[in-house]
């Protein structure tokens, strides 16, 4: 069994010990090759010596988005065999936004646990870089792309947290027919019409359910809505 080289770029590190504890755990699927909090030392670390999965913040210590733009750049060119596995929270729906010819990195939360994680290792491990990015491709456009533009806006506006009678004033539709577009986007999302789901003790359910798979429902709050 070939063992994969890992990289790890987290300035946290309290949660740096525990991505590489849940490394160590898969000793026989991975070997952790180098370790950094800053983007900077990471960029000369993936230069010394050939990797095939990374694992990191936005960006380290001290550092801004401005840096992981830079870095990014330069990890498409030299590195498009490696996978990139990145916690974004805050940024996801901000960077998936973004036009760029550029490959995104794979965004996860940070409330991913440690076994959801060692799933997902071991589905890289097992699939390889390529395959992996093609199921990764495919679980977006199961739950996203068979929604329609009606139900992907309604939807997308109530889990960002806009109220529903205000959705529907802003649309210039009736809150009954806002109401059905999120009774429908629901029912194919697999998930509850119990407006808890969308926030519950102060946490927006259906966000973090999405985002923890990496996908991320893009909110715009001038979209339109055709008749």
């Amino acid at each position: 069994m070939i063992r994969l080289k890992v990289m790890v770029m987290e300035p946290d590190p309290w949660f740096r010990l525990g991505v590489v504890a849940v490394l160590a755990s898969l000793p026989a699927q991975f070997e952790v090759c180098g370790v950094t909090d800053r983007l900077s030392d990471l960029q000369s670390l993936v230069q010394k010596q050939p990797f095939d999965l990374l694992l990191s913040d936005t960006h380290g210590q001290g550092e801004s988005l401005d840096d992981y733009f830079v870095f990014r750049r330069e990890f498409c060119k030299r590195h498009s065999h490696v996978t990139w596995l990145m916690w974004s929270d805050g940024y996801g729906p901000f960077l998936s936004g973004l036009s760029s010819r550029l490959k995104l990195p794979v965004c996860l939360q940070k409330t991913l646990g440690p076994a959801e994680l060692n799933s997902l290792l071991v589905l890289r491990h097992r699939l390889g870089h390529q395959h992996f990015l093609a199921e990764h491709r495919r679980t977006q456009m199961r739950v996203c792309c068979h929604l329609t533009q009606k139900e992907l806006l309604v939807i997308s506006a109530l889990a960002h947290g806009e109220p529903q009678k205000q959705l529907a004033r802003r649309l210039g539709r009736s809150e009954k027919t806002i109401s059905s577009h999120k009774i429908q986007a629901l029912h194919k999302l697999g998930a509850s019409s119990d407006r808890r789901l969308f926030h519950h003790q102060g946490e927006n359910l259906l966000l973090e359910i999405l985002r923890n798979a990496g996908i991320n429902i893009p909110h715009d709050p001038y979209g339109s809505y055709s008749a």
